[in-house]
């Protein structure tokens, strides 16, 4: 394996793609209402497939969204996978109960997309199971060849169901995640983006994984993600316009700062201002306000963003630093000084 494979699958890792899609889609439940993966993983294991089928055909159809503007689709498919967790022991009865679940429905319902789309996720997370989340020069061979066999069966199960007469925008954000796994040269891996664009330009997940192939440090070059992130706000700007340059911007600049990746604060911080008219209910899009303006190092907005938060950390937001830049941006007051000794 080239050494821009190992880039590449360890950039996955770290963004959160291979596991869990994208790492910034808001699965915070709205009041009264239970949460959607409890749902329908309530409903998977229940046996209501045709529920199932049901719910992702509206979502599909109504493009239906969270009160943060993420799609119920991407929180459906989350549902129906098993969560990650760092001993093995935790999830290893779990992931067979799952495979089965996953198959009945497709046996009952051959033609369900939804079903055969889950079963691909399922395939492309025991892959990464099996090569594991450490440094390539770290894996063993029998990781490599799970990690290899399981992303195939994943892709093959991606090409069945593009059989079906039902298409789905997931299917598509999957694809691109094996493609960035098995190393699809770019021509290959760009075809893919544009069918899948052309079929859901309000999909962001898709802007989001390609922005991973353009780092720097993956092998794109210098300002090649920024310029994409231009780009996609220049096709999408009758509906999204610099929401998604501020969008990719969330993916990428956790990991290459301002001055390293190009973005534009100013223009950053503008769409973020959008995202927060656009979504005033939503306290996912305030808490971001505020570790993308803490990473530009504006003071003064961090400490405007924070003082608005109402509900707890999101962890996937802050990724361990909630309380550092909280400190930074919102400086403790210095203790009154000790009176003076007569």
């Amino acid at each position: 394996m080239k050494a821009r494979d190992f880039l590449l699958i360890t950039a996955l890792i770290v963004f959160g793609l291979a596991m869990h899609g994208s790492a910034q889609e808001d699965a915070t439940p709205e009041p009264g209402k239970v949460p959607l993966d409890k749902h329908v993983l309530t409903l998977l294991e229940a046996g209501e497939y045709k529920q199932l089928d049901e719910l992702a055909t509206r979502y599909r159809s109504t493009k239906e969204r969270t009160l943060s503007g993420s799609w119920r689709l991407s929180l459906l498919y989350g549902g129906l996978r098993v969560k990650a967790s760092t001993k093995k022991e935790d999830t290893t009865g779990t992931q067979m109960e799952r495979a089965e679940q996953l198959k009945k429905w497709m046996e009952v319902r051959p033609n369900s997309i939804t079903a055969r789309v889950a079963w691909a996720s399922y395939l492309k997370d025991r892959a990464w199971e099996a090569r594991g989340g450490g440094f390539a020069s770290t894996v063993t061979e029998g990781g490599w060849e799970g990690f290899r066999e399981n992303l195939e069966k994943a892709r093959l199960a991606l090409e069945e169901a593009r059989k079906l007469p039902e298409r789905c925008p997931q299917w598509y954000n999957l694809m691109l995640s094996v493609a960035l796994g098995q190393s699809w040269d770019r021509k290959r891996y760009d075809a893919l983006f544009e069918e899948a664009f052309a079929f859901e330009p309000g999909y962001h997940l898709y802007c989001t994984a390609k922005a991973v192939h353009l780092l720097q440090r993956w092998g794109g070059g210098k300002g090649e993600v920024e310029a994409f992130a231009r780009e996609m706000a220049e096709r999408t700007k009758k509906d999204f316009g610099d929401i998604y340059y501020a969008r990719i911007g969330l993916e990428v600049l956790v990991y290459e700062p301002f001055e390293e990746s190009g973005f534009d604060w100013p223009r950053v911080k503008k769409a973020f201002q959008e995202l927060l008219k656009t979504y005033p209910q939503s306290d996912y899009w305030v808490q971001n306000y505020a570790r993308v303006a803490a990473i530009a190092k504006d003071q003064e907005t961090a400490r405007e963003a924070f003082l608005k938060m109402k509900e707890k950390p999101i962890p996937e937001v802050w990724n361990g630093q909630y309380k550092k830049d909280r400190a930074w941006a919102i400086p403790p007051e210095p203790s009154k000084s000790k009176k003076k000794k007569k």
